[in-house]
């Protein structure tokens, strides 16, 4: 809707991370006032906010290379040349960058939301001090989406993807060298600003390289990396940690 803009991106990044940090709260806050209805109550309210606020979006721009049909199930049914227009969408050098940075996105990310906490318990962290460091990466990561508008004025997006990417993986990597609570937190601080970069620039490049008929293709290509990074990279990490 934004056709590619820097700003929308990072507020989006931000309105985005924000959740998956004021979420739990506030449904843990539910659970514990109104018991498990009340929790699954402000599920539903927040995506019937989600759904309210969609209705206010203005038209899309009119694709006349793509007019719009009418709906039926046979649409749902796979198609092969959908999977041949992928994989040629896909082989375009910049949305190839996109994909591999979502793949290490959520790669950097599913490790955090899974062998990082085991770490910090096996050193001896409470789950209060551990979730307070992945609290922490989530607050950061939404204040620093917000970035991606100022430094795209002065630095290209795909450079802005890669040097976020890199900080990310980095800063979760490292913390196996390391036990003290203070580099800890400066680690979930650099990788919650990492994290919280990557998203905007993802979604600019991607939009920009679609146009206006291809954007649900570089939708669809971006999500189906996403999906595969999560299934592959708890995985590989635990072969990897049951070998070494």
């Amino acid at each position: 809707m934004t056709a590619g803009s820097p700003v929308h991106s990072g507020r989006f990044g931000f309105a985005s991370v924000a959740g998956t940090f004021a979420g739990p709260l506030v449904d843990g806050l539910a659970w514990d006032t109104l018991g498990p209805y009340g929790a699954f109550a402000a599920v539903t309210v927040w995506c019937a906010a989600m759904w309210v606020s969609i209705r206010f979006l203005p038209a899309a721009e009119a694709d006349v290379e793509h007019p719009p049909v009418p709906f039926s199930l046979a649409v749902l049914a796979p198609r092969l040349k959908d999977y041949v227009a992928a994989a040629k969408f896909a082989a375009v050098p910049t949305v190839a960058l996109v994909v591999v940075a979502a793949f290490g996105r959520i790669g950097a990310v599913g490790v955090q939301g899974s062998f990082y906490p085991v770490y910090l318990d096996s050193i001896g962290y409470t789950g209060t001090v551990i979730g307070s460091l992945i609290a922490t990466s989530s607050l950061i990561a939404s204040l620093s989406a917000l970035l991606n508008g100022v430094l795209s004025r002065y630095i290209n997006q795909s450079w802005i993807l890669i040097g976020a990417i890199a900080v990310s993986v980095v800063s979760i990597s490292v913390t196996l060298f390391f036990v003290s609570l203070v580099v800890m937190a400066g680690l979930a601080v650099l990788f919650g600003f990492g994290i919280g970069l990557t998203l905007p620039p993802v979604l600019t490049i991607l939009s920009r390289a679609a146009g206006p008929s291809r954007q649900g293709l570089g939708v669809g290509l971006r999500s189906t990396a996403n999906r595969f990074a999560s299934l592959v990279v708890p995985v590989s990490m635990g072969v990897f940690v049951d070998f070494f």
